[in-house]
């Protein structure tokens, strides 16, 4: 039988590993993705401790470094930051870990953008590159809109307008980038 506490955890996360393991448990995980999990926590403690990074030094760019590491590497999974979400919020529950700190929107465009970025992060767990391009293009729309004295009202919206913005874009890109935009 798989048992992910099993996993030796050592270097600056290993005082957080029991209680990752029996938070994983807790929330229903089956024990050989619990067990994935915890491997993945054992390999990320020990490129801290190779990096000299400590635990309150994990930050969304150290996770970046980390998750490059691996594909540089050669793993084949856990390539992207949004496979250590779980153990990230497990480490930011408990304060250990900084909270990731939103952009500071200044305008209309800023805020909105904001929110659209955080729905596609939090909602639909799009990974940040693709968010990035979504919100590129957001961004664009937006400041297209956005009327000459820097009021945003998207209830005016007209389809006619999103239609035009939606055909030039098209027209700038690739088949296949069309179909998923």
């Amino acid at each position: 039988m798989v048992d992910p506490s099993r996993v030796r955890v050592v270097g600056p996360l290993a005082p957080y590993a029991h209680g990752f393991c029996v938070e994983l448990a807790g929330r229903g995980w089956a024990p050989s993705s619990a067990l994935d999990q915890m491997k993945l926590m054992a390999c990320l403690s020990r490129w801290m401790e190779a990096e000299h990074a400590a635990v309150w030094e994990l930050t969304a760019e150290r996770v970046e470094q980390f998750v490059q590491w691996r594909r540089a590497t050669g793993y084949r999974d856990v390539r992207s930051p949004r496979g250590l979400t779980s153990l990230l919020a497990y480490l930011r529950g408990l304060g250990v870990v900084p909270d990731v700190v939103a952009p500071r929107a200044d305008g209309p465009v800023d805020v909105l953008a904001e929110r659209y970025r955080a729905y596609l992060l939090g909602e639909r767990g799009l990974a940040r590159g693709t968010v990035r391009g979504y919100e590129r293009v957001a961004r664009s729309f937006l400041s297209e809109i956005t009327a000459a004295d820097g009021g945003l009202d998207v209830g005016r919206l007209t389809a006619g307008e999103v239609g035009r913005f939606v055909l030039g874009e098209c027209a700038t890109r690739s088949v296949g980038s069309r179909r998923t935009s």
